[in-house]
């Protein structure tokens, strides 16, 4: 089929290396499809064969792939906010020694003149947790975000507001929880992934207002 392409051995860092552009960008999504295949293939009890391992076993993995959609989608499917991405968030003690003090960085930041978003993606098995029989907020998950609103305030009137969702994939039943901490909502959202695509593209936008 290609005369004159010798066959290579796939390594991860090969998929590093392909770069894309706006004249090859139509490429970009095959070339990720590939590495999902690549990284997710082990070898079997044959010789020369291979199998594919289910990623969706590994929460790891699967937390990562829906952030990245969440992110990707908002990047595409909306033009309310500007600006789309990662954050990384400084710690606002004084006089603290840096090095010791973790990264904070959000999963998703949407901003535009006079609002800001922070988002949250979690993906589990289960939503909540489970304490004396009655469901509840995983703790951390709401620490989290709650550290991230904190620190990212200045004197800017958007992060004064900023919002903050906590977005999970909708388990077995629909979350809607809103609270609100000085002036910032902070609301707790699922998502159903295992439904129509206009039916996620409508939850999704629904989320940010939009």
């Amino acid at each position: 089929m290609f005369p004159g392409i010798d066959q290579i051995e796939l390594k991860p860092i090969l998929f590093k290396q392909v770069k894309i552009n706006r004249n090859n960008h139509f490429y970009g999504f095959i070339i990720n499809v590939c590495q999902i295949v690549y990284d997710s293939t082990l070898p079997s009890e044959e010789k020369g064969a291979y199998k594919f391992a289910d990623f969706t076993r590994d929460e790891k993995k699967m937390n990562q792939l829906f952030e990245a959609f969440v992110r990707n989608f908002y990047k595409i499917e909306q033009n309310k906010f500007q600006t789309i991405r990662k954050e990384t968030i400084k710690w606002q003690f004084t006089n603290a020694d840096n090095e010791y003090l973790p990264r904070m960085e959000t999963d998703i930041t949407l901003e535009n003149d006079n609002e800001k978003i922070i988002i949250d993606t979690k993906f589990y098995k289960e939503t909540m947790t489970i304490n004396f029989g009655k469901e509840k907020i995983k703790s951390a998950n709401l620490y989290q975000l709650f550290s991230y609103l904190l620190n990212q305030r200045d004197d800017d009137f958007k992060t004064i507001n900023a919002k903050g969702i906590l977005l999970y994939p909708t388990i077995e039943e629909e979350y809607d929880l809103e609270f609100r901490y000085d002036n910032h909502d902070i609301h707790v959202r699922t998502v159903n992934l295992n439904t129509n695509w206009k039916h996620i593209s409508s939850r999704l936008k629904e989320i940010i207002c939009v």
